[in-house]
Protein backbone atom coordinates (compact mmCIF):
# COMPACT_ATOMS: atom_id res chain seq x y z
CA UNK A 1 0.00 0.00 0.00
CA UNK A 2 1.24 3.52 -0.55
CA UNK A 3 1.57 5.99 2.23
CA UNK A 4 -0.59 8.93 2.15
CA UNK A 5 2.28 11.22 1.14
CA UNK A 6 2.52 9.86 -1.78
CA UNK A 7 -1.13 10.74 -2.67
CA UNK A 8 -0.70 14.03 -1.09
CA UNK A 9 2.36 15.28 -3.45
CA UNK A 10 0.42 13.82 -6.41
CA UNK A 11 -3.09 13.76 -6.27
CA UNK A 12 -4.50 11.97 -9.30
CA UNK A 13 -6.90 14.86 -10.23
CA UNK A 14 -6.54 16.55 -13.67
CA UNK A 15 -5.84 19.85 -11.89
CA UNK A 16 -2.53 18.71 -10.55
CA UNK A 17 -1.17 18.06 -14.31
CA UNK A 18 1.61 19.68 -15.57
CA UNK A 19 4.09 22.03 -13.54
CA UNK A 20 7.31 21.85 -12.41
CA UNK A 21 7.90 20.92 -8.75
CA UNK A 22 10.17 20.78 -6.44
CA UNK A 23 9.72 17.94 -3.43
CA UNK A 24 10.45 19.44 -0.17
CA UNK A 25 13.78 19.63 0.98
CA UNK A 26 15.04 17.26 3.89
CA UNK A 27 16.23 13.98 4.29
CA UNK A 28 13.09 12.38 2.89
CA UNK A 29 13.64 13.96 -0.47
CA UNK A 30 14.81 10.79 -1.98
CA UNK A 31 11.59 8.43 -0.45
CA UNK A 32 8.85 11.12 -1.49
CA UNK A 33 10.63 10.62 -4.88
CA UNK A 34 10.07 7.17 -5.17
CA UNK A 35 6.83 7.21 -3.60
CA UNK A 36 5.82 9.47 -6.39
CA UNK A 37 7.38 7.46 -9.15
CA UNK A 38 5.48 3.95 -7.42
CA UNK A 39 2.48 6.04 -7.02
CA UNK A 40 1.98 7.36 -10.47
CA UNK A 41 2.84 3.54 -12.25
CA UNK A 42 0.47 1.98 -9.90
CA UNK A 43 -2.33 4.30 -11.14
CA UNK A 44 -1.32 2.87 -14.52
CA UNK A 45 0.93 5.97 -15.53
CA UNK A 46 4.05 5.85 -16.86
CA UNK A 47 7.45 7.54 -15.83
CA UNK A 48 10.94 8.98 -16.89
CA UNK A 49 14.01 9.06 -14.03
CA UNK A 50 16.53 11.61 -15.54
CA UNK A 51 19.07 9.92 -13.01
CA UNK A 52 21.96 12.51 -12.10
CA UNK A 53 22.73 11.28 -8.84
CA UNK A 54 23.23 6.97 -9.77
CA UNK A 55 20.84 6.43 -7.01
CA UNK A 56 18.47 4.08 -8.96
CA UNK A 57 16.24 2.00 -6.67
CA UNK A 58 14.58 -1.01 -8.15
CA UNK A 59 13.87 -2.40 -4.57
CA UNK A 60 11.61 0.41 -3.94
CA UNK A 61 9.67 -0.23 -7.02
CA UNK A 62 9.63 -4.13 -6.61
CA UNK A 63 8.42 -3.62 -2.88
CA UNK A 64 5.34 -1.76 -4.11
CA UNK A 65 4.44 -3.80 -6.57
CA UNK A 66 4.28 -7.01 -4.63
CA UNK A 67 2.60 -4.90 -1.86
CA UNK A 68 -0.23 -3.97 -4.37
CA UNK A 69 -0.47 -7.58 -5.87
CA UNK A 70 1.79 -6.72 -9.19
CA UNK A 71 4.17 -8.16 -10.77
CA UNK A 72 7.34 -6.26 -10.75
CA UNK A 73 8.34 -6.79 -14.60
CA UNK A 74 5.11 -4.75 -14.68
CA UNK A 75 5.78 -1.94 -12.63
CA UNK A 76 9.27 -1.62 -13.71
CA UNK A 77 8.58 -1.45 -17.42
CA UNK A 78 6.61 1.41 -16.59
CA UNK A 79 10.13 3.58 -15.57
CA UNK A 80 12.19 4.62 -18.34
CA UNK A 81 15.68 5.82 -17.49
CA UNK A 82 18.09 8.14 -18.38
CA UNK A 83 21.61 8.90 -17.11
CA UNK A 84 23.31 11.88 -16.57
CA UNK A 85 26.76 12.10 -15.17
CA UNK A 86 27.70 15.75 -15.61
CA UNK A 87 25.82 19.21 -16.20
CA UNK A 88 26.13 19.06 -20.20
CA UNK A 89 24.92 15.58 -20.42
CA UNK A 90 22.05 16.34 -18.57
CA UNK A 91 21.47 19.41 -20.82
CA UNK A 92 21.26 17.06 -24.01
CA UNK A 93 18.94 14.82 -22.19
CA UNK A 94 16.76 17.43 -20.80
CA UNK A 95 16.92 19.74 -23.97
CA UNK A 96 17.38 17.33 -27.04
CA UNK A 97 15.72 13.94 -26.39
CA UNK A 98 13.14 14.27 -23.50
CA UNK A 99 10.06 15.62 -25.22
CA UNK A 100 10.12 12.94 -27.81
CA UNK A 101 10.55 10.32 -25.34
CA UNK A 102 7.21 11.69 -23.45
CA UNK A 103 5.51 11.31 -26.57
CA UNK A 104 7.23 7.62 -26.96
CA UNK A 105 6.04 6.57 -23.58
CA UNK A 106 3.19 8.63 -23.22
CA UNK A 107 4.68 9.68 -19.52
CA UNK A 108 2.79 11.51 -17.42
CA UNK A 109 5.59 12.22 -14.74
CA UNK A 110 9.43 13.42 -15.37
CA UNK A 111 11.59 12.84 -11.94
CA UNK A 112 15.18 14.68 -12.37
CA UNK A 113 17.15 13.54 -9.56
CA UNK A 114 20.31 14.46 -8.32
CA UNK A 115 20.32 18.39 -9.71
CA UNK A 116 21.69 20.24 -7.07
CA UNK A 117 24.82 18.01 -6.21
CA UNK A 118 25.67 17.89 -9.93
CA UNK A 119 25.45 21.67 -10.21
CA UNK A 120 27.76 21.98 -7.18
CA UNK A 121 30.70 20.29 -8.98
CA UNK A 122 33.22 23.06 -8.45
CA UNK A 123 35.06 21.56 -11.44
CA UNK A 124 32.67 23.60 -13.54
CA UNK A 125 32.91 27.36 -13.76
CA UNK A 126 30.39 28.81 -11.62
CA UNK A 127 28.96 31.16 -14.64
CA UNK A 128 28.63 28.12 -16.84
CA UNK A 129 27.19 26.16 -14.88
CA UNK A 130 24.43 28.77 -14.19
CA UNK A 131 24.07 29.56 -17.74
CA UNK A 132 23.49 25.46 -18.42
CA UNK A 133 21.06 25.32 -15.15
CA UNK A 134 18.85 28.40 -16.65
CA UNK A 135 18.66 26.90 -19.63
CA UNK A 136 17.79 23.42 -18.18
CA UNK A 137 14.99 24.86 -15.94
CA UNK A 138 13.23 26.79 -18.83
CA UNK A 139 13.14 23.82 -20.96
CA UNK A 140 11.36 21.48 -17.74
CA UNK A 141 8.97 24.52 -17.15
CA UNK A 142 8.09 24.79 -20.90
CA UNK A 143 7.53 20.70 -21.25
CA UNK A 144 6.04 20.83 -17.83
CA UNK A 145 2.89 23.28 -19.27
CA UNK A 146 2.39 20.80 -21.81
CA UNK A 147 0.95 18.91 -19.07
CA UNK A 148 3.56 16.68 -17.85
CA UNK A 149 4.52 16.73 -14.57
CA UNK A 150 8.38 17.14 -13.16
CA UNK A 151 9.50 16.85 -10.02
CA UNK A 152 12.85 18.08 -8.28
CA UNK A 153 13.82 16.40 -5.01
CA UNK A 154 16.26 17.99 -3.36
CA UNK A 155 18.45 16.98 -0.65
CA UNK A 156 19.84 19.30 2.00
CA UNK A 157 23.61 19.40 1.73
CA UNK A 158 25.83 20.10 4.97
CA UNK A 159 26.98 23.40 5.00
CA UNK A 160 26.07 23.98 1.64
CA UNK A 161 28.63 26.27 -0.34
CA UNK A 162 27.02 29.70 -1.63
CA UNK A 163 27.22 28.33 -5.23
CA UNK A 164 25.20 25.45 -3.86
CA UNK A 165 22.71 28.05 -1.66
CA UNK A 166 22.47 29.96 -5.15
CA UNK A 167 22.01 26.98 -6.92
CA UNK A 168 18.40 26.32 -4.65
CA UNK A 169 17.42 29.47 -4.67
CA UNK A 170 17.19 29.39 -7.90
CA UNK A 171 15.26 26.14 -8.10
CA UNK A 172 12.84 27.49 -5.66
CA UNK A 173 12.25 30.24 -7.97
CA UNK A 174 11.19 28.39 -10.71
CA UNK A 175 9.37 25.68 -9.06
CA UNK A 176 6.28 24.97 -7.39
CA UNK A 177 6.46 23.14 -4.30
CA UNK A 178 5.54 19.74 -4.86
CA UNK A 179 2.45 20.13 -2.24
CA UNK A 180 0.93 23.20 -4.21
CA UNK A 181 -1.13 23.16 -6.97
CA UNK A 182 0.17 25.10 -9.75
CA UNK A 183 -0.37 29.05 -9.74
CA UNK A 184 0.40 28.84 -6.26
CA UNK A 185 -3.39 27.82 -4.98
Amino acid sequence: MLSPAAHDILPPDDASRGGLRILPDGPSAPRKLWESLSSEILRGGTTILVCADNRFQPDFLIIKARQAGRLPEEILSRLHIARAFTIYQLLSIVSERLEAEILRTRSTLVAVSGLLPLFSDAAVPSREAFGILEQLLVTMNRISRQGVRILIPVEPTPSPSRRTRNILLRIRQMAVPADQPPGGG
